[in-house]
């Protein structure tokens, strides 16, 4: 059995579209880091999603389910430019996420094969690594104090310090 995932209920609903809607995603952030780290809380809901036109496609089939119209089309979705995040929180939204496009240094397909299976809502999902996990810390360009603490948990657990 899956392990099962805890986000806030109000993110039900994007879970559900993002699946319904075909939408390739990794659970990222601080969601990820408590299914390695049951002792870390999450905060809000980081979803990342691969930069391909068709993911793009169905993002923003997706984001129409749940109320939200994308500022972009598919085409446009996978290039270097907007939207790099898509940001699902009050007081413009009802939920409690962040959407992101997956950057070049983050390899989807790759972090895809490596990801966990979870459950979020009872909705099957696909959990980073660590090492993923680790990457992104990595890339932050101003890590905050809670970066740092999961970038000291991440390497401790990989034998690093």
């Amino acid at each position: 059995m899956p392990k099962r995932l805890v986000s806030y209920r109000r993110n039900k609903r994007l879970v559900e579209a993002f699946s319904d809607a075909g939408v390739p995603f990794i659970v990222i952030g601080g969601t990820a880091m408590q299914f390695h780290f049951p002792e870390r809380v999450p905060d809000d809901l980081d979803i990342v999603v691969a930069p391909t036109v068709e993911a793009g496609r169905r993002l923003l089939v997706a984001l129409a389910a749940v109320g939200h119209p994308g500022n972009f089309t598919a085409e446009e979705y996978p290039q270097n430019s907007r939207p790099a995040s898509i940001r699902l929180k009050p007081p413009n939204s009802r939920l409690y996420a962040d959407v992101l496009r997956a950057a070049p240094w983050f390899n989807f397909d790759e972090q895809l094969n490596d990801a966990h299976d979870a459950l979020l809502f009872n909705t099957p999902v696909k959990v980073a690594s660590r090492r993923a996990l680790l990457l992104c810390i990595e890339h932050i360009e101003n890590p905050t104090a809670k970066n740092l603490r999961d970038m000291e948990l991440l390497r401790r657990a990989a034998g690093e310090g």
